[in-house]
């Protein structure tokens, strides 16, 4: 709101696609690429031209988009709209001696046992129809002055994006001539759909600076507020003698203690192989669900997987979460811990089932998805609560924090190389491999030890 009110009325960008409208392929002509209307004096504004744009969903070849984006870029670049990306000397780089005697061998190994004749393939073509749109001031800024168009989707199918031309400058010396943006559909979109685009010219750092200082103030109010409404225990009490010794001798003896509860090392490996499989097939949703059928992907358009797995999906993992939680409370978590357990490994097996049948089927891919999602989030509530349950006394509050730390390890680690083992084996292996992970995750499960009632409501114990 604040970037919007502080500078010229915004650009206004209606785009249209569907297979009714014709794909063509055409350079705007040079000095006529702009025909408005004159303004008066007083107007200043942004001229688009044109304002509405209408895609056919036919693709074009991927030299007639590179053709597009390359006479917008350089155009743009030699009327001064943008900065020349600083060019970079081509210097063979030398391998390391991790990927010269580790990773080299052993990818060459496991692509020749366990690859499939499609993983690696380039698939991510940019060949939807595109189209230049001319964009340029009604009159001259002031001597000196920068008017920084900013332009960014406002609503609608996001299957229709901005291909280049987010960040426009323009000048005294340029301000009459246009500048150009280029449009573009997903190449897999095959129905009629819309996006308008909104380019915002404000003071961006004024913005950003109001919003600061009302968070700040924001957050000062809420300190105030617990500072005198929040119960006071009888054991937050100052520490008698605070130097800066004693500080650092608690921080060491705090986290030595963590390491001499019992089943640490056993605690240890379930906080880092609990969720192996989850670990490594978040990182591969959502380019399986976008990458071409040919290569084993899905298809989906970049909207049809906002629908799938940023909605679908988030509903499944708050249901699993909620119900979970729910569960847990009646029946204790010692009760619920291998339902658990077994919901988060073996709901990942909808996505063998995608990668082996590909169905086409929209609603099939969102049952697959939910399913997944929800197992995660039931399965994920037995990790949380043993997180607590091993924390418990002295120094809880710090040993829950190292079991975080603990926890981001664990995703880390093997989403660090999710990517790189799909490209090597392709989806459908790579799915059957986090399915043989799911192994860990029942293993690390049966060696930790639970309280009967830990987790269950208090007045259900006393019962």
């Amino acid at each position: 709101m604040l970037e919007s009110s502080t500078g010229l009325k915004p650009a206004e960008l209606q785009v249209n696609a569907g297979p009714q409208y014709a794909s063509t392929f055409t350079l705007p002509a040079e000095d006529t690429a702009m025909d408005v209307t004159p303004v008066q004096a007083s107007d200043y504004m942004f001229e688009v031209n044109p304002p509405v744009v209408n895609l056919g969903t036919n693709t074009i070849t991927v030299d007639s988009a590179a053709i597009l984006k390359a006479y917008a870029v350089e155009h743009n670049i030699a009327n001064g709209f943008v900065e020349a990306e600083k060019s970079k000397a081509q210097i063979e780089k030398e391998e390391s001696w991790w990927t010269r005697n580790v990773s080299t061998p052993l990818g060459g190994f496991i692509k020749t046992n366990f690859g499939e004749e499609n993983a690696g393939k380039e698939v991510h073509k940019m060949n939807g129809n595109a189209r230049l749109v001319a964009v340029k001031l009604s009159k001259a800024p002031a001597e000196g002055e920068k008017i920084v168009l900013n332009t960014s989707l406002k609503n609608g199918d996001k299957s229709i994006f901005l291909a280049y031309g987010e960040r426009i400058t323009f000048t005294s010396e340029n301000w009459d001539k246009p500048a150009y943006l280029l449009v573009q559909v997903d190449p897999k979109l095959d129905h009629e759909t819309s996006a308008s685009f909104k380019g915002l010219s404000g003071n961006i750092s004024f913005a950003w600076s109001v919003t600061f200082f009302i968070l700040a103030g924001f957050f000062l109010a809420i300190a105030l507020y617990h500072k005198f409404i929040l119960p006071k225990p009888v054991t937050d009490k100052p520490a008698k003698e605070v130097t800066a010794r004693n500080i650092f001798k608690e921080f060491f003896e705090t986290f030595a203690s963590f390491f001499k509860k019992k089943q640490i090392w056993i605690a240890i490996a379930f906080l880092l192989l609990y969720r192996l499989p989850e670990a490594q097939l978040v990182k591969l949703i959502s380019p399986f669900l976008l990458d071409a059928r040919e290569v084993g992907g899905m298809g989906l358009t970049t909207g049809q997987v906002g629908l799938v797995y940023g909605t679908i999906g988030i509903l499944g993992l708050t249901l699993g979460g909620i119900i979970g939680g729910i569960l847990a409370a009646k029946g204790g978590l010692k009760k619920w811990l291998w339902p658990m357990a077994w919901s988060i490994s073996l709901t990942c097996a909808t996505f063998v089932y995608l990668s082996v049948f590909q169905p086409e089927s929209l609603f099939v891919i969102n049952l697959c998805v939910f399913v997944e999602q929800f197992g995660y989030g039931f399965g994920f509530t037995a990790y949380m609560l043993y997180m607590i349950y091993f924390a418990a006394g002295e120094h809880k509050t710090a040993h829950y924090a190292i079991c975080t730390a603990f926890m981001a390890l664990g995703m880390m680690m093997p989403g660090m190389m999710a990517g790189w083992l799909q490209e090597l084996i392709g989806y459908e292996n790579f799915f059957w491999w986090v399915m043989i992970c799911c192994v860990t995750t029942i293993a690390v499960t049966a060696f930790i030890k639970v309280d009967d009632s830990f987790g269950r409501k208090q007045a259900e114990v006393k019962a």
